[in-house]
């Protein structure tokens, strides 16, 4: 019984390296701005071109001079290997989440204008 509690520990902490969840379009997670620059050429890519690179935007905003603002995100939650420690994991893991957004401007054309891709890591404390 000892010995299957510590298998099924190790087997977690295991587990928790390769666990990801990933949401938004398949294509921007691994999107690099050397590809953004060579997808998205302003004042040439058209938004039928956008929607076959990279399927439909998460949202859609307009923007105060009324062009249209496509809103592409994806997040990858990667959590700590202490996350799984039976009754302390609670207190003691850590989510690291890895969010890329690309935001393209288009004119009144349907031609992009403008176009941004951010990444930012952000590290959250599970617990007290």
């Amino acid at each position: 019984m000892k010995y299957s509690l510590i298998l099924t520990g190790v087997s977690l902490a295991v587990l928790a390296g390769c666990a990801t969840i990933t949401t938004g379009t398949g294509r921007l997670e691994h999107l690099t701005q050397a590809e953004a620059k060579k997808d998205l050429v302003k004042g040439v890519t058209t938004e039928a071109q956008v929607k076959r690179l990279y399927g439909g935007p998460t949202t859609t905003e307009f923007a105060s001079h009324g062009d249209l603002e496509w809103i592409y995100t994806s997040a990858k939650d990667k959590p700590d290997a202490k996350e799984f420690i039976p009754f302390a994991g609670a207190w003691l893991g850590r989510d690291h989440v890895m969010t890329k957004t690309l935001v393209i401007l288009f004119n009144q054309d349907h031609v992009v204008q403008h176009y941004s891709l951010t990444t930012a890591v952000t590290t959250v404390k599970m617990g007290g």
